[in-house]
């Protein structure tokens, strides 16, 4: 039966705590992980309450543990899809040799079906560092698709921005902004060219772009919420939704904790919103989908990609 409503699905780039220390140029002690023990139980249990299939990318690294693996299993068992972050979360991911990547792809599949009994076909890159040797890759070991792709120039700047910033402090980052053309792909899934992927081509492999807007491809995820305010991401919103008819919403874990859960862990960390109280930000994002399942007919990333290329 078709789809009644536009296509739409929810993904969650499941980042462990240790990779936002990482990436600020912070240490990152081997403590419990308030991303498994907090944030990502509260997700499952609003998404189950919303009857709300997503796809959750997830670390290798972070199923080398039991509890963690459980937790994904629960999330599997639930109905969601599992995809794959790569194996390191290495925000220089497009940088690595030929080798190293599909190292990180490998031994990402091996963790995932280990944990949930199927390996992954979709795959995001960790901070949407990808390039055309990832996609060969992934075009050779058969994947259906990629969601890599962020169809805006202000992901660009943020990101050159932020470097910026983190220099300034005297510390140290593997967060390179990803290619300034990717800012001009295809809004909507489209089937790229193997050695340009932010154009269309004949790639097997479906690439599902993260949402934009049309025209000014403002950023359509969380973090943009807690970067422009709620009144300036309201008008994003109303607009998104009443101007496009495909959706890749993006959640970070990190939304639905803050810093006076995570104590000392926290104290230095200055990501979007991490001090805002966790349960405003539930309230907020909690309205969001209800009005995204309203708008559009939510599905995992696996089946959107399915409908588009055709795929049983």
């Amino acid at each position: 039966m078709p789809f009644s409503k536009p296509k739409g699905a929810i993904t969650v780039d499941v980042d462990g705590f240790w990779t936002y220390l990482q990436s600020y140029g912070l240490d990152t002690p081997d403590h419990a992980d308030p991303i498994y023990q907090l944030a990502l139980p509260r997700m499952a249990a609003l998404l189950s309450e919303l009857d709300i299939r997503a796809t959750f990318f997830v670390l290798g690294k972070d199923l080398e543990t039991s509890q963690n693996q459980d937790l994904i299993r629960q999330l599997s068992n639930a109905g969601h899809e599992i995809g794959s972050h790569t194996y390191h979360h290495y925000l220089n991911f497009r940088h690595l040799s030929k080798e190293e990547m599909e190292d990180e792809i490998a031994q990402t599949e091996v963790a995932i079906e280990k944990c949930v009994g199927c390996k992954p076909v979709g795959i995001r890159a960790p901070g949407w560092n990808c390039d055309e040797t990832m996609l060969q890759l992934l075009e050779a070991r058969g994947y259906l698709y990629d969601s890599s792709v962020f169809p805006s120039p202000v992901i660009w700047s943020m990101k050159k921005v932020y470097q910026s910033i983190v220099r300034l402090q005297g510390r140290k980052t593997a967060n390179t902004p990803t290619p300034f053309l990717h800012g001009f792909a295809p809004l909507n899934p489209y089937n790229p060219d193997l050695n340009a992927i932010w154009r269309r081509g004949k790639g097997r492999i479906v690439e599902l772009p993260v949402s934009a807007t049309n025209i000014l491809r403002v950023p359509y995820y969380s973090t943009f919420y807690h970067l422009l305010g709620q009144r300036s991401f309201d008008c994003v919103d109303r607009r998104y939704r009443s101007t496009r008819d495909y959706l890749n919403f993006i959640f970070h874990p990190i939304d639905f904790t803050d810093r006076s859960e995570c104590g000392a862990l926290g104290k230095d960390l200055s990501f979007p919103g991490f001090s805002v109280p966790w349960k405003k930000k539930y309230d907020y994002f909690s309205e969001l989908l209800r009005a995204l399942k309203t708008r559009y007919e939510l599905t995992t990333a696996e089946e959107l990609a399915r409908s588009f290329s055709g795929k049983s």
